[in-house]
């Protein structure tokens, strides 16, 4: 460290106040009005639940671009308004579920038994043959 003209380098211990934090596992569901799996994220350094949770949410709409003061202000005035809850902050975001077609043989597979193997070639024909098998 020297080199880099760091004079006084040296570790000083430290404490957090509390064990550190390990996100291994996180889940949560929405349980009334419907049943629904929760998507979401924990923030840094958020302590443990000591096991499962239950109870009221509470949604945070946090106003854009404010300035500390009127930040300050606003955590104030929701205070009451979430305690003992669990908070989400943010605008809720709806996610679209990605639906396919339902996957369908061609129908020439449906005719083919099971121990012989379908080849296609590059001009479109389609050939059957027997399968191979391995003796062992």
């Amino acid at each position: 460290m020297a080199s880099w003209s760091f004079d006084n380098a040296h570790l000083e211990p430290w404490d957090f106040g509390h064990p550190g934090w390990l996100n291994e596992r996180a889940s949560g569901h929405v349980i009334s009005p419907y049943k629904e799996p929760l998507v979401f994220e924990v923030l840094a350094w958020t302590p443990d639940t000591n096991g499962a949770l239950t109870g009221k949410i509470y949604q945070m709409i946090t106003p854009d671009s404010p300035t500390e003061d009127e930040f300050k202000v606003f955590l104030e005035s929701e205070k009451e308004k979430i305690k003992g809850k669990m908070v989400m902050v943010g605008k809720h975001k709806i996610i679209a579920r990605w639906r396919s077609r339902v996957s369908r043989r061609k129908s020439t597979m449906r005719s083919v038994p099971c121990n012989t193997s379908v080849r296609t070639s590059s001009t479109g024909t389609t050939s059957t043959r027997p399968a191979r098998t391995t003796s062992g």
